[in-house]
């Protein structure tokens, strides 16, 4: 928690900087202090951290700085910096986007570096946690496929006509791959190759997207066994390769805002050529409704895994979790949010070993903000 007032502060030391000219550089930040506590002795490990039963203040907790600098009408440059916690719980800054665009015409915008990869509907601002209904997004879909920057180029082009919109994403690069767990990964997606394809009219709005390459990782271990020394253990480290091959994603999403209502719903499927991980499936449906003005959401989701088919011990079993939410939009730069996530895990899933429970309920807290 320390490291996030630290980093709190620092940021708002830029923003008071950003009053100046600091020849014209935009700044602008965001971040989340968050409190998490599960009913299990078993991490929950889908988390930026582990979540288990003790109070955890860290786990979810983050803070973002964005640096903008536009030097003419076609050249824009974008940095920004995230720290999140590793899986020690440690916040860990790093630079989440490094990019420069290059806008030819009005409509079509062509980036290089490391860039936004726009997989899911939110994709643009994942980690902001303000501009999304929970304190975190659904596991059993987001975590599926821990993918969020791309090293590389993409290109993108919006028509707009008076209600309607649509854009077109075309991407091709690198995508490095870290979870934790039971075991760690730390991969690679080579010769990523996607596009995506977004479409609003008025209060709904359609995203679809598709992603192609070659995934290789090295999975490490931590065996642990009973030593000589009375009260103590060993622990071994492995190192497993994981080479997937050709591997394949498909998202396609829904979102509708119509009066006080929002629904939302998206399906993702990823499916590689290797026989010991070979698909995974996963959906949500979310319903909620404002109150007072909007200032008020209530919402609850649920999602499920739908299919896994793995021969891997650290990645098996389905899942399916209830979420039901609260959040209070104080302004237009802070919301403060309330939820329960009831987990019903069927074997491993995204616990750090298999929990033995029916349900896990995990309560959040958090209070989000951007300026």
């Amino acid at each position: 928690m320390t490291y996030i007032i630290c980093i709190f502060s620092f940021i708002l030391s830029f923003n008071t900087l950003a009053q100046f000219d600091f020849n014209k550089i935009n700044l602008n930040g965001f971040g989340t202090f968050s409190y998490s506590r599960s009913s299990s002795e078993v991490p929950y490990i889908a988390f930026d951290g582990r979540v288990k039963d003790e109070n955890n203040f860290n786990s979810g907790s983050r803070a973002g700085l964005t640096l903008n600098k536009r030097f003419d009408p076609r050249w824009d440059f974008t940095l920004q910096f995230i720290a999140k916690p590793d899986a020690d719980g440690e916040l860990s800054p790093r630079v989440d986007i490094l990019q420069i665009s290059w806008d030819p015409i009005a409509d079509l915008s062509m980036r290089a570096g490391r860039v936004r990869m726009p997989l899911w509907m939110i994709s643009e601002y994942y980690e902001v946690g303000a501009l999304i209904p929970w304190v975190r997004p659904p596991d059993e879909v987001y975590a599926s496929l821990p993918l969020e920057e791309l090293n590389g180029v993409s290109a993108t082009y919006k028509i707009l006509h008076n209600s309607f919109m649509s854009e077109v994403d075309i991407y091709t690069g690198t995508s490095n791959v870290l979870t934790d767990g039971a075991s760690s990964i730390k991969g690679r997606l080579n010769n990523a190759i996607g596009s995506s394809i977004s479409l609003g009219y008025k209060f709904l709005s359609l995203r679809a997207s598709y992603l192609r390459g070659h995934f290789a990782a090295n999975v490490y271990t931590d065996a642990i066994s009973n030593s000589s020394t009375p009260g103590t253990s060993i622990v071994t480290n492995t190192r497993t390769n994981l080479n997937l091959g050709s591997t394949d994603f498909i998202s396609v999403g829904l979102k509708s805002e119509y009066l006080n209502s929002l629904i939302m719903t998206e399906f993702a499927k990823w499916e590689s050529s290797s026989s010991i991980l070979k698909e995974n499936q996963a959906y949500y449906i979310l319903a909620g409704y404002y109150f007072l003005d909007r200032k008020i959401l209530l919402n609850f989701t649920h999602s499920q895994h739908t299919k896994v088919d793995s021969g891997i011990s650290f990645y098996s079993g389905r899942q399916k979790s209830k979420t039901i939410g609260l959040n209070y939009h104080v302004n237009s730069n802070i919301v403060l949010k309330v939820q329960n996530k009831t987990v019903s895990p069927d074997g491993v899933t995204f616990f750090s070993s298999n929990p033995g429970k029916k349900d896990v309920n995990i309560f959040e807290t958090a209070i989000d903000f951007v300026f």
